[in-house]
């Protein structure tokens, strides 16, 4: 069986194998007939998962990669969400994305959402304003470079620390700033509560100023 799929504790997501089949992605059995499962079905092949109820996960786009979608009405009931993500994290070495609605109304749950996510357990963390952005997002990870994907041929590109690709949702900060941040400071905690001079020594005044104002 597929490590990453046994880790989560999830037994035959499909009758051929343990792995997600290649151009499909695995969502859900919960979320059949809802706008974002037909909005995905009309980008994508999509394969049924019982499995996937159990353990919190709304889709697998690859056999490595997990994804959580929080709607702008599901973001508010923080411990139930909380308890997914923290799941998700324990579920080592896959790689967890959240997706979350981001809007003016709800920026107090969002940001505790990504302090959550980003600051504290280094996750990536990927923002919408609704559901019809989540199935490119998706297809998108389906498609990359195969460095989750055993039926992608496997790119030179070496692998990125789960703390980088963290940092790299930032502005204005590519892999070999975010890696000269986690060099000096050791951990996304600490450069999210580093002062804008500290940040501005290691990657200049415009990356710091992104910085600041992610974590604000």
């Amino acid at each position: 069986m597929d490590p990453f799929l046994r880790k989560l504790g999830i037994k035959t997501p499909n009758k051929k194998g343990d792995i997600v089949p290649p151009g499909h992605i695995l969502m859900a059995e919960r979320l059949r007939g809802m706008p974002i499962a037909q909005l995905l079905a009309a980008v994508s092949s999509v394969t049924l998962s019982q499995e996937l109820n159990s353990c919190g996960i709304d889709f697998c786009p690859d056999g490595g990669t997990a994804v959580i979608y929080f709607s702008q009405e599901s973001l508010p009931h923080w411990e139930e969400q909380k308890e997914k993500i923290l799941k998700l994290r324990k579920a080592y070495p896959v790689r967890g994305i959240i997706i979350a609605d981001r809007l003016p109304s709800i920026q107090v749950h969002y940001s505790r959402l990504q302090q959550l996510v980003v600051g504290d357990l280094s996750m990536e963390l990927i923002p919408v304003l609704d559901c019809s952005e989540v199935p490119l997002i998706l297809t998108s990870l389906r498609d990359e470079d195969g460095s989750h994907n055993q039926f992608v041929p496997k790119s030179p590109r070496r692998d990125v620390s789960q703390h980088i690709r963290a940092l790299c949702q930032i502005p204005k900060l590519g892999e070999k700033k975010a890696q000269l941040l986690i060099n000096k400071f050791g951990s996304i905690s600490s450069i999210g509560s580093a002062s804008f001079e500290e940040l501005s020594k290691v990657v200049g005044t415009q990356p710091a100023n992104s910085i600041i104002e992610f974590f604000s």
